[in-house]
């Protein structure tokens, strides 16, 4: 019974027109109430007493929930209290570009990482598909145990049996899915397929865009069947990954209509699509985006020719990659050329053109700037590391001065996530030393700040004792360069210490 629901109740009709109840009287007995005295005065003296009862407190309902189970020893040994005050020293400070560096060679001796830093670290580690399976490597049994009880972490999933295909999370079936994509790639695509038709709509994107993991020819039938999709976004991501295919019949469609509209004849010859098929739309043609100067109708041919490996068209017309960047250069078109054949480059990930567009570029770089009229991006996320190093090394050998800001290597050098042979760090402090000492003017030089930064983190840090010397401090120039270099020297050497003490040495 609840007595002060009855009490009230009995205050808001009042006593001529309500009577307390026999049980209600027991009740209030109970905390000495003289249930005898006039009813109004019961009430009165009932309400008093019970709403100090309620603010006081009340009995707590008994908890019915079962407690989790607590996590499993560690059987993993943990990195030295040195290396986790490393850590946490890059995780609160300006060292904290070290940390993927830090993590894999934790992976690499074996050790893992403490308790109290792995909610920050899984929660990083959300968006950073290509660290997934180090990170399985180094949270132990405490983060195996956290990333079951929070859905958000398993993208790391740690069970990938095929069994759990079907029963799992969306989170969990992304992560298995990826796995298998990365160990098996076909039996990767038999789960997909196995499932693809009770998929929701929402999903089936996310699903596709997994299939970019060693994503081959074989994929092609499965592909081919999305973009007949009502969805749009689902049409759109399939014929993204057909067009990195590049045996795949979207991209032979794609080369048999560039063939309609480029021709050469002493120079390059161009005519633009009047409209779009429904072929070409099925095939990701997009009849009115605009990303290249001269309307939709460049933009049709732009869109198309960003499909064709570049290699096609240096086959199609018997020429080398220099000749046809020269040929390019020299169209009124180039910028749809030039951004197009980009775009390609990068999309079949061509070691060749990429290097030889670079070489182009750096030639040419006294004369005018590519990056005007074209964005370079793609390309510098696709080219490998020993072509950044090659490029780099080769454009701060020849140079007599700084780079300007809008030189190619600057561009490198700022957006490659690659590690620097140790020629190119060489090279890059010595062509900032020999400027400082003819420097003339203090602001030149401003952009080689951060990258210099940067190579605190991406250079050899074993370097340090080299790199100390050789710095003209007695230059009016210095003022201006000393805490940055200082902030240089200090970065290779944490780094030095952080990697002895996580290798024991």
């Amino acid at each position: 019974m609840n007595l002060w629901k009855e009490i009230t109740k009995l205050a808001l009709i009042g006593t001529e027109r309500g009577q307390l109840s026999e049980e209600v009287k027991t009740e209030l007995q109970k905390y000495g109430i003289d249930t005898t005295a006039d009813s109004a005065e019961v009430v009165l003296k009932a309400s008093a007493l019970l709403s100090k009862i309620k603010r006081a407190g009340y009995q707590p309902q008994e908890n019915t929930i079962k407690l989790l189970e607590e996590a499993p020893a560690e059987t993993q040994g943990l990195c030295s209290p040195k290396s986790v005050h490393h850590l946490n020293l890059v995780l609160s400070s300006s060292y904290k570009d070290a940390l993927p560096e830090f993590l894999k060679i934790l992976e690499k001796v074996g050790k893992r990482l403490p308790a109290e830093v792995l909610p920050d670290i899984l929660e990083m580690g959300k968006k950073k598909q290509k660290d997934w399976d180090l990170l399985r490597k180094i949270i132990g049994a405490r983060g195996k145990w956290l990333v079951q009880q929070n859905p958000e972490w398993q993208y790391i999933a740690l069970n990938h049996e095929v069994e759990n295909w079907e029963t799992g999370s969306k989170q969990e079936r992304l992560a298995i899915l990826r796995y298998w994509r990365k160990t098996d790639a076909k039996q990767g695509l038999a789960l997909l397929e196995s499932t693809w038709k009770t998929e929701s709509v929402s999903d089936k994107v996310d699903f596709l865009n997994a299939l970019n993991i060693n994503l081959s020819i074989d994929d092609e039938a499965f592909l081919e069947k999305s973009l007949d999709a009502k969805r749009k976004e689902e049409r759109k991501t399939a014929a993204k990954l057909l067009a990195k295919i590049s045996d795949s019949e979207l991209v032979n469609r794609m080369f048999g209509r560039v063939k309609r509209f480029i021709a050469l004849d002493n120079k390059i010859q161009i005519s633009l699509p009047d409209k779009v098929s429904e072929a070409m739309s099925r095939d990701g043609i997009n009849p009115n985006a605009q990303w290249i100067k001269g309307g939709v109708k460049a933009s049709r041919l732009g869109q198309m020719l960003a499909i064709v490996p570049p290699k096609r068209m240096e086959n199609y017309f018997q020429k080398t990659p220099e000749q046809l960047l020269n040929l390019y250069w020299k169209s009124e078109w180039r910028e749809l050329l030039f951004q197009a054949t980009m775009e390609s480059t990068a999309l079949h990930n061509d070691e060749d053109w990429s290097n030889a567009i670079f070489t182009f570029w750096m030639k040419s770089a006294n004369n005018y700037d590519i990056s005007e009229f074209i964005d370079i991006n793609p390309l510098l996320e696709n080219i490998s590391e020993s072509l950044f190093n090659k490029i780099g090394i080769m454009g701060l050998t020849n140079a007599k001065t700084l780079l300007s800001e809008n030189h190619p290597v600057i561009h490198l050098l700022k957006l490659s996530p690659y590690q620097w042979q140790p020629e190119l760090t060489k090279a890059f402090i010595k062509n900032l030393q020999i400027w400082m000492l003819t420097a003339n003017t203090y602001w030149s030089g401003w952009h080689y700040k951060g990258i210099l930064k940067k190579a605190g983190f991406y250079s050899d840090p074993n370097l340090v004792n080299q790199f100390e010397m050789g710095w003209p401090r007695e230059q009016r120039v210095w003022g201006t360069w000393e805490k940055e270099v200082d902030e240089f020297l200090g970065i290779l050497r944490f780094r030095k210490t952080m990697i002895e003490e996580l290798k024991g040495r």
